[in-house]
């Protein structure tokens, strides 16, 4: 009796033991298949980031290259505008160039060409004076230059230098210097409570005998 039983318990001990290593190898056959499925799964993501980056990178670059030639488009752009403004104002000088040397006879010396009187901020004003010389045959000149504005301050007729009316930094141009012809310019600020009527222009030469030039202007405001 007691013989049976034992070898009835190592009967069922061994049919567990074997459905134990059954059940191991099971799992593991189910789990490595699992294991490769997911490391091929890592493998896509892995690739997908990598992808995804290297889009990111291109697209960086062709942004990058966009803009580059954004930029060099407008450097080009800017570089043709500043060459056109160079070539009408070369064709613009050869024109007064060209009308100095094809002047009328009866007109000979000094003359004002061109002026203006610009208004600024801040109370300041640009003003612009275009001396030439006519002449058949171009010598140098040479001579003082006074300007000044005339006209009411506090009701009172009252005349200041051009000089003495420039915004500060601005050197006041005291001499005319030249063949065919120069241009004066600067900024000038008002004093309060004065209103000019008049420019007065002189041009005095050092040689005696020599008759000063003069001319007078009407204050006239050209809008920018």
């Amino acid at each position: 009796m007691l013989k049976t039983f034992i070898q009835r318990y190592r009967h069922l001990l061994l049919t567990a033991s074997v459905a134990f290593v059954l059940g191991v190898l099971l799992t593991m056959a189910a789990y490595i298949p699992m294991q490769q499925e997911l490391a091929e799964l890592q493998e896509e993501q892995q690739a997908h980031v990598q992808q995804r980056q290297d889009i990111l990178k291109r697209t960086a670059a062709c942004e990058i290259d966009n803009q580059v030639m954004h930029n060099s488009k407008k450097a080009l752009q800017r570089l043709v505008e500043e060459q056109q403004q160079e070539i009408e104002e070369h064709n613009k000088n050869l024109k007064f160039y060209r009308q100095l040397m094809q002047a009328e006879p009866s007109k000979e010396g000094l003359d004002l060409n061109a002026w203006s009187i610009i208004p600024l901020a801040n109370g300041q004003y640009l003003y612009r004076f275009t001396f030439v010389q006519y002449a058949r045959k171009h010598a140098l000149l040479n001579l003082n230059l006074q300007i000044e504005l005339r006209g009411i301050q506090e009701g009172e007729e009252i005349a200041y230098p051009l000089a003495d009316l420039l915004v500060e930094g601005v050197e006041p141009v005291e001499r005319l210097r030249f063949k065919y012809f120069q241009v004066v310019e600067g900024k000038l600020i008002l004093p309060e409570g004065f209103q000019p009527d008049t420019i007065v222009i002189r041009a005095i030469s050092a040689k005696r005998g020599v008759a000063p030039w003069q001319q007078q202007l009407a204050w006239q405001i050209q809008e920018p």
